[in-house]
């Protein structure tokens, strides 16, 4: 990947998990990093250290989201990607999470409704992830169940969504699209 557009990468969820993780790979490759995250966690501290520049967001009001993005542009010329998280509910839906289905439905929308508006400046994409990796307390029977529900079965961890990002990145074309990372979990 190449330097010769020093412009910030925004990770949105970046405080934790595969945000964190992108986080810290995008800094070792020494690109200036932006993160937003909604709660303090012990790793905001080792960012900041890190270079990144963090920055609290509830996106749960306009008001919030309008003050992000003012805190955005007065701290960098210019973005060159925006890369946000959706989920693979977005295509199939959930009965038990109508909220947070709908929710990302909405963030899968905004992927290219902000791409058409940035473009050709700047690169607007989604990733939809299904187990990529779990968590620390989620004992062996969760475990297998969530295997089970992917052709692939397996928790490919953050590398997976690192490698997609990297192609993104690389790529001067693909811009408005959301990527399903999830195994072949709809196909079940």
């Amino acid at each position: 990947m190449g330097n010769a557009q020093q412009r910030p990468i925004l990770i949105t969820g970046g405080g934790r998990r595969i945000g964190l993780a992108l986080a810290h790979h995008f800094l070792n490759l020494r690109h200036p990093v932006i993160i937003s995250y909604r709660s303090e966690y012990p790793s905001i501290e080792g960012l900041r250290k890190a270079g990144a520049i963090c920055i609290l967001a509830d996106f749960s009001t306009d008001d919030a989201f309008l003050a992000i993005a003012d805190k955005v542009k007065s701290t960098t010329p210019g973005l060159r990607a925006i890369i946000h998280f959706t989920d693979y509910v977005v295509e199939r839906g959930s009965d038990k999470h109508i909220a947070y289905a709908a929710s990302k439905a909405a963030l899968d929308n905004m992927t290219r409704s902000f791409a058409r508006k940035l473009a050709p400046e700047v690169k607007v994409n989604a990733i939809a992830p299904a187990m990529i990796l779990f968590n620390e307390d989620d004992d062996a029977e969760y475990r297998q169940q969530a295997l089970n529900k992917s052709l692939m079965k397996i928790a490919p961890g953050e590398k997976e969504v690192i490698d997609l990002i990297d192609y993104l990145l690389t790529s001067c074309y693909v811009t408005g699209r959301t990527f399903a990372v999830d195994g072949g979990r709809p196909l079940r």
